[in-house]
């Protein structure tokens, strides 16, 4: 009995350091350096200069009988020991033994699957609405009237605007505020490509984008065939078109993003693909609208919480908190009718957020509320379209 219980208590001591080796999973030597060595390629490019590169932590799980993930933390040391800390995620190929689709970025990782600072996206940005502008030139990407994605110093508010949301595993749908299409490569991916505007397809590789943290606050957007947004050295005028080009790491595929509010939420992708009241989206015309739209815009310096009063051709801003209001005006034009209508707000300028809190009624004398947040500290210029239908 004694030797029974001695040869059990052997195998569930082996079993529960077998077990332990199990629960950490660590990953070899070897591998550990194949990844140093591929982030150090990787970053090397983008950076246009020579980079170190030492894991901190590195998680495995299984995917496969063949693959292996492998996510975690690394430091990046470039010219004068400047030293950043970097997430990283990849895959190990034993067939090949080799390193395959790795991804990275500045920062903690926000997978909110990996266990790094839980995040509301799985890769860098939160969802929202981005201005979007190109380094090399200083211009914003807009929707071309083409289709195109295109540069331009010029064009409507809302043209020029993009809702960036998050795709699940790193990626991105990047849609037109103006369109409700988002940014598809065209053809098969080769360099030279056209960035297009289409409707949105779930899983379709070509609508979808990482969005890779660089040098001087910028942004990579890299396709999921590894090759990045680009504007081609012919057509970096006003108007110049987007295209899918090798990456190189320079500010021709660099971008600076502005964000000036939440997504809208009147996109339904389960329609096809399209917003919902199509004709209240779109503001630069009063096609669809009927006889009782319209719209007009007001401007003002907001610190903290202001409601605007809109009721017939008057507008009166309350200040819930901060600072009273300055320098405002509006171009109103046409009055807010006095009858039930559909009231909208469309932040066009500002750094915070916009929206309506009360629609005008008989029980309200046929007044819209509309609420300004700014979310930072002191105040900031703004400018709200407000319309209806």
């Amino acid at each position: 009995m004694k030797k029974i219980l001695f040869t059990l208590g052997v195998f569930i001591t082996l079993l529960g350091q077998f077990g332990s080796v199990l629960a950490q999973r660590n990953i070899s030597n070897s591998d550990r350096r194949k990844i140093e060595q591929e982030l150090e390629r990787q970053i090397s490019t983008d950076n246009r200069s020579n980079i170190r590169v030492r894991i901190l932590t590195a998680d495995a799980y299984s995917i496969s009988n063949r693959e292996t993930g492998v996510r975690g933390q690394a430091t990046v040391e470039g010219r004068g020991n400047n030293r950043n800390e970097i997430w990283y995620e990849t895959i190990i190929d034993s067939r090949r033994n080799a390193i395959t689709n790795t991804t990275w970025g500045y920062g903690r990782n926000q997978n909110t699957g990996g266990g790094y600072n839980q995040g509301p996206a799985s890769g860098p940005l939160s969802n929202g609405r981005y201005e979007i502008q190109l380094v090399a030139t200083k211009r914003m990407l807009v929707a071309g009237s083409n289709g195109q994605v295109i540069q331009s110093n010029s064009g409507n508010a809302r043209g020029q605007q993009w809702d960036i949301e998050d795709a699940g595993s790193g990626y991105y749908y990047i849609r037109s505020a103006q369109t409700g299409e988002v940014m598809t490569y065209e053809g098969r991916g080769d360099r030279g490509d056209t960035i297009v505007l289409t409707n949105q397809r779930r899983n379709r590789d070509e609508q979808l984008w990482e969005i890779r943290t660089g040098p001087d606050n910028g942004y990579y957007f890299i396709a999921r065939n590894g090759k990045a947004m680009d504007s081609p050295s012919s057509a970096r005028q006003d108007g110049g078109r987007m295209q899918l080009y090798d990456r190189n790491g320079e500010a021709n595929q660099r971008f600076w993003l502005r964000r000036v509010g939440d997504s809208d939420s009147r996109y339904d992708d389960r329609s096809g693909g399209r917003y919902r009241d199509r004709d209240r989206y779109d503001d630069r015309s009063n096609q669809g609208r009927g006889s009782s739209s319209g719209s007009f815009t007001w401007q003002g310096r907001v610190d903290d919480v202001v409601e605007l009063e809109v009721q017939g051709n008057r507008i009166y801003p309350r200040v819930l908190s901060g600072r009273p209001v300055s320098s405002a005006r509006n171009n109103m034009n046409i009055s807010l009718p006095r009858r039930e209508v559909n009231v909208g707000a469309e932040l066009r300028r500002g750094r915070g957020r916009v929206e309506v809190v009360e629609q005008p009624s008989s029980r309200n004398n046929y007044t819209a509320i509309i609420r300004v947040r700014d979310t930072q500290g002191g105040a900031d210029d703004y400018e709200i379209e407000i319309y209806w239908n």
